[in-house]
C-alpha cells in the first residue's frame, strides 16, 4: 500500500510541475504580475522625453534624448508645419537622426517639408533597405528623394542590429526587419529605445509577418511601452507577439473617425486582455512619455 501511495504523490508531484512550467513558458504570470524596474509618477526635467505627435492618420514621433534628437516618420503630407512648430514649441532646432520607417505617405509625406526648412538642422536622415523587386514611385516617395537631393545630403540604409547612441547611454536599436521584402508595410523599420530600466519599442506599420520573424529568430522585443504598429491595426500586435513584449503601455497613433477604422477592436481587445493601458492621438492628442529611466510619466494635450 504505501509504494502505492507514493506513487500517487509522485504522479501528483509531476503534474505541478509540468502545470508550473506550462505557466512560466506561457508568460501567464508575467501577465498579470508586470515585472519591471519602473514606477509611474512625475518625473522633473527628464533627460528622455518622447512625443508621439498628433498628426491625424499617420504618424510622428519625436525623441529628446539627453544629448541628441530623433525623429521617426512626418505624418501626411500637411502636417509638416504643425511638426515644425512643435519641435520649435520644444526647442529642437537639431534633429540628429530622422528616420523614415517606410514610403508611405502617411508616415513620409511632410519629410520633404521638414527637410527643406532652414532653421532645422538635420544630421542624418535614415531609411531601411527596400527589396530589390520594389521601386516606389509615390508622389510622397519622390518628394522625400527630392528634398534630400536639394539639400546635398545622402540617405543613410540601416539595418537589424544598428544602433543609434542618443547619449547616456540612451540608445535605439533596430531590431527589423531582419531582410527586405516586398510588402513596404511588412518592411518597415522595428527599433527598440533602452534607457537605464525605460524601454520604448517602436513598431511602425510592421505585421503580423515581421512580428513572427523577429520572434522566431529569437530578437528580444521586450519593452515597457511600445507603439500599436499599423496604427492598431488587427493586421499587427498579434496575441503571440504581444506576450513577447509585454508591455505595460501602448500609444496608437491614428486619425479620429478614421476610414480604416483604426485602432481594431480586436487589436484593443488583445491589449486589454493582457493589462496594457492604451493611449491614442485621436481621443487624447500629443501623448508624451517622460523619464529618468527609473520614473515614467505620461503627459496628453487632450483633444480641442
Amino acid at each position: 500500500m504505501a509504494k502505492r501511495k507514493n506513487k500517487g504523490k509522485n504522479i501528483i508531484w509531476f503534474l505541478l510541475a509540468v502545470a508550473v512550467l506550462y505557466i512560466l513558458k506561457s508568460g501567464w504570470l508575467d501577465n498579470i504580475f508586470k515585472i519591471s524596474g519602473l514606477k509611474e509618477g512625475v518625473v522633473t526635467d527628464a533627460p528622455l522625453s518622447i512625443h508621439v505627435i498628433d498628426v491625424g492618420q499617420g504618424e510622428s514621433i519625436l525623441i529628446k534624448g539627453p544629448e541628441k534628437n530623433m525623429l521617426i516618420d512626418a505624418g501626411e503630407s500637411g502636417n509638416g508645419l504643425k511638426i515644425c512648430n512643435y519641435l520649435k514649441s520644444q526647442e529642437v532646432d537639431k534633429i540628429d537622426y530622422l528616420v523614415a520607417t517606410h514610403p508611405h505617405s502617411d508616415h513620409i509625406g511632410s519629410m520633404d517639408y521638414i527637410i527643406s526648412r532652414r532653421d532645422i538642422d538635420i544630421g542624418k536622415i535614415v531609411m531601411g533597405k527596400l527589396h530589390e523587386s520594389v521601386t516606389p514611385t509615390s508622389p510622397a516617395y519622390q518628394n522625400f528623394l527630392n528634398a534630400v537631393k536639394n539639400k546635398n545630403m545622402k540617405i543613410k540604409i540601416t539595418g537589424s542590429g544598428d544602433e543609434y547612441d542618443l547619449g547616456d547611454g540612451c540608445v535605439v536599436k533596430v531590431l527589423g526587419p531582419t531582410e527586405p521584402v516586398e510588402d513596404l508595410n511588412e518592411n518597415s523599420l522595428v527599433m527598440k529605445l533602452t534607457y537605464k530600466d525605460f524601454s520604448m519599442l517602436f513598431g511602425g506599420d510592421a505585421g503580423t509577418e515581421a512580428e513572427n520573424k523577429m520572434i522566431s529568430e529569437g530578437i528580444d522585443v521586450s519593452a515597457d511601452v511600445m507603439t500599436a504598429a499599423h496604427h492598431g491595426s488587427s493586421s499587427s500586435t498579434s496575441a503571440n507577439y504581444l506576450k513577447k513584449v509585454n508591455p505595460e503601455y501602448a500609444v496608437i497613433s491614428c486619425g479620429v473617425d478614421n476610414a480604416y477604422g483604426h485602432p481594431h477592436d480586436k487589436t484593443l481587445q488583445r491589449l486589454a486582455k493582457n493589462n496594457v493601458k492604451v493611449y491614442r492621438t485621436d481621443l487624447d492628442g500629443t501623448v508624451v512619455i517622460a523619464t529618468d529611466g527609473q520614473t515614467v510619466e505620461f503627459k496628453i494635450s487632450g483633444k480641442k
